[in-house]
């Protein structure tokens, strides 16, 4: 049984989907006036729109449309290359997905802006708190919400960045199941919940190429303080670091990744520091365990296949505790699987990415763009 929250689609529904609608048009347009070739060498930008299906194991099969655009704005181009994401889609759990991702360069590098404006009407996976949930215990739980993410980096001293950002999230949670886990426990957020949460940034980056580095080093550190002078439902704080190291064997990379972090505060539950999903243990439904603090060790190799197609085999080892010595002393979490990408940008080492992994529960299938890390 569902227990049915008051709901009323907000203003914020109906402005994105607007906004989201107008920029799909736009990019359309431009796509028709600035048509590049896929093969050309030499351009320094790229443009595509295209419909979507995809899989996961939060959404089931997924339908909609969007777009890519790689460029170098301004008039001091930057050596990296800016990149758009647009898109929309509606997916079989009867989910919404609006969002606009950019990663924004200017000024030879000296400027990096970065985000996410999003609209979601989603149905999440619940499983509990901890690194021992069960996977029976499973519930599912509506919710929607704008999210706006701000983050602003400048280049300090050569590879070295410092900056700032700011996260908006605005949890309206209309439906959970009834007696399930989240309405017995009455866990922080279990009806609702805003996250307002300004931070601050570090970050080094030696790495040849962002979106499929082959060597270099890449180390970002943010400390985040949701507060409740900023509109936030409670007050917490969260760091966090996020490692990458890229080997090049001739043709080959191996890419290596260690992601930390801890937790202070009254924290809403769909905060937690969590593994799985897309890009952090791909082989576990993400979510699936989630609590206060985290470690997760990363590897995958990477190949050539056949022109444009290349390989990833990857596996994941990690945990989450209510401190490192509980997660250091409990059971990790080993997980696993190999991929396939499609060289969509070759200048800019833009890949769609189509990866199935292993290790919690049943297999896991993604279909994305650009790396996991």
């Amino acid at each position: 049984m569902v227990l049915e929250l008051q709901y009323k689609p907000s203003w914020w529904y109906k402005l994105f989907l607007i906004i989201t609608a107008l920029i799909l048009l736009a990019s359309a347009n431009v796509c028709t006036a600035q048509k590049t070739s896929l093969d050309s060498i030499d351009r320094k930008s790229f443009l595509s729109g295209y419909p979507i299906a995809f899989f996961t194991p939060e959404t089931r099969w997924g339908f909609g449309a969007a777009g890519v655009y790689n460029h170098y704005p301004g008039k001091n181009k930057s050596n990296r290359p800016s990149q758009w994401q647009v898109g929309g889609a509606y997916t079989l759990n009867k989910q919404i997905l609006s969002f606009i991702f950019y990663n924004v360069f200017v000024d030879q590098d000296k400027h990096n802006f970065f985000g996410e404006l999003a609209y979601y009407d989603y149905f999440f996976q619940y499983f509990g708190q901890g690194n021992n949930t069960l996977f029976h215990n499973e519930e599912l739980y509506s919710a929607q919400f704008p999210r706006i993410q701000f983050n602003y980096l400048r280049k300090w001293k050569e590879k070295i960045y410092i900056g700032l950002f700011y996260h908006f999230d605005h949890f309206v949670i209309s439906s959970i199941e009834k007696d399930g886990l989240l309405d017995q426990s009455k866990i922080t957020g279990f009806d609702g919940s805003n996250i307002s949460r300004p931070g601050l940034l570090f970050r080094y980056d030696s790495r040849d190429h962002i979106y499929y580095p082959s060597t270099g080093t890449y180390v970002n550190v943010d400390f985040a303080m949701n507060t409740r002078l900023l509109g936030a439902s409670t007050n917490f704080q969260t760091i966090a670091f996020d490692i990458s190291q890229y080997l090049s064997l001739k043709r080959n990379v191996i890419a290596l990744n260690l992601w930390t972090g801890r937790q202070f505060g009254v924290i809403p539950f769909q905060e937690y520091l969590a593994l799985g999903g897309g890009k952090k243990a791909r082989g576990i439904i993400k979510g699936r365990y989630r609590d206060t603090h985290l470690l997760l060790t990363q590897m995958e190799y990477r190949f050539p296949i056949y022109r444009r197609f290349l390989g990833a085999i990857f596996s994941s080892y990690g945990n989450v505790g209510h401190s490192y010595q509980h997660l250091l002393s409990t059971s990790w979490k080993l997980n696993y699987g190999l991929g396939i990408r499609f060289v969509l940008d070759k200048t800019n080492k833009t890949n769609i990415r189509v990866d199935v992994a292993f290790g919690s529960d049943k297999p896991n299938y993604y279909f994305t763009i650009n790396e996991a890390f």
